[in-house]
């Protein structure tokens, strides 16, 4: 099993313009860009110099409360690579890889309630994927 990881907070700073970045598959196939603009997160994905997914806001829309999809800043950002072989059971292939590389944004709203969360992007040689983190916090009694 392999870990690598690159931590970086960031400050106002370095988010007075639109924020971009880039993040390649293991193979170098397949990129998913990362980015904010004006507050929002979004995201796109080219195979082989291709777009395959045009470029899309990221985010939650919430029944009876603020969205959770724009007014964003970027807090923290976490980079890593994971390589490791696991055995399955049964299946057409008795050995796995998983090998990825993973990007974690950290955002904090800029305006009350200040909520928090995570999206943590992982890309593969077969594809891309990503998911929500969001903490316990008061502002959040549920998302609906």
């Amino acid at each position: 099993m392999h870990h690598r990881y690159l931590h970086k907070r960031l400050g106002d700073s370095d988010q007075r313009h639109t924020l971009s970045r880039s993040l390649m598959s293991p193979d170098g196939e397949v990129e998913l860009r990362v980015g904010m603009q004006r507050g929002a997160p979004f995201y796109s994905v080219r195979y082989k110099q291709s777009k395959i997914i045009r470029a899309s806001k990221l985010g939650f829309v919430l029944r009876g409360a603020i969205n959770l999809d724009s007014s964003w800043t970027l807090e923290e950002e976490t980079t890593a690579t994971f390589d490791e072989t696991w055995e399955q059971v049964w299946g057409e292939q008795r050995l796995v890889r998983n090998n990825y590389n993973e990007l974690a944004w950290c955002l904090r709203e800029v305006s009350h309630p200040k909520r928090t969360m995570t999206i943590r992007f992982r890309v593969f040689d077969e594809g891309v994927a990503f998911r929500y983190e969001i903490p316990f916090q008061k502002s959040i009694n549920s998302l609906e």
